[in-house]
């Protein structure tokens, strides 16, 4: 699997479809995953499916000045998060420092600037499809920094807590009710909101020889 992961997700729609496609900065690191029926599978266990149109994924997108610019190639590889910015009278109700308390170790520099999360969640509403942004960092095969912001336009956002042999635990975000540290696993509870749900925790779309480059928009 990969060591970083930094995605947007989009359920596409024809809308969603011409605003990415027509976007310069986009287009070029936009793939439209429409089937698996090519992937190898690692075991009948972890075979699934994907959403009834597929999903869209922009990648790599994050800071470029961030430590994990080097795995993609350097800065220029990265779509920096700054250059998209929604506008001021758009509401975010979950913000950054409320993710970014569960992972001290890490600064608020890693997490998302919350311009880049209002253009998410206009896009999301403009477009009437469900938008997110997950970020994932590994180390040998532990998780280090794993979270996700989910746009239907309306907000949910996950946190990685902790992982060992008897359960995976996550933080669940809801502008409507308190925190909720539960067992959950960040990736599979995003794909929910896509209407996928992952028999396991892997996923093909993250394994090393995915081929991004067969399916570019």
């Amino acid at each position: 699997m990969t060591w970083f992961a930094h995605h947007i997700f989009i359920l596409p729609t024809q809308d969603v479809l011409k605003i990415v496609a027509d976007d310069p900065v986009l287009s070029e690191k936009s793939y439209w995953v429409r089937n698996l029926s090519d992937h190898k599978w690692p075991d009948p266990e972890s075979q699934h499916t994907l959403p009834l149109n597929g999903l869209l994924v922009v990648r790599p997108v994050g800071d470029p000045d961030g430590h994990y610019a080097f795995w993609y190639g350097g800065s220029e590889s990265i779509i920096s998060w700054f250059a998209f910015r929604g506008t001021d009278d758009v509401k975010l109700d979950i913000l950054p420092k409320q993710l970014h308390k569960e992972n001290p170790d890490f600064n608020l520099a890693d997490y998302p600037p919350i311009p880049f999360l209002k253009w998410l969640k206009s896009l999301s509403a403009a477009t009437k499809t469900t938008i997110a942004y997950y970020h994932c960092t590994m180390w040998g095969g532990d998780v280090e920094i794993e979270y996700s912001w989910v746009f239907k336009p309306n907000e949910i956002a996950y946190s990685f807590v902790s992982s060992d042999q008897n359960a995976t635990k996550l933080t669940e975000y809801c502008p409507d009710r308190p925190e909720e540290v539960r067992i959950g696993d960040v990736l599979m509870e995003t794909m929910k909101h896509f209407g996928l749900n992952l028999p396991t925790p892997y996923f093909a779309l993250h394994t090393r020889g995915f081929p991004w480059h067969k399916i570019q928009i």
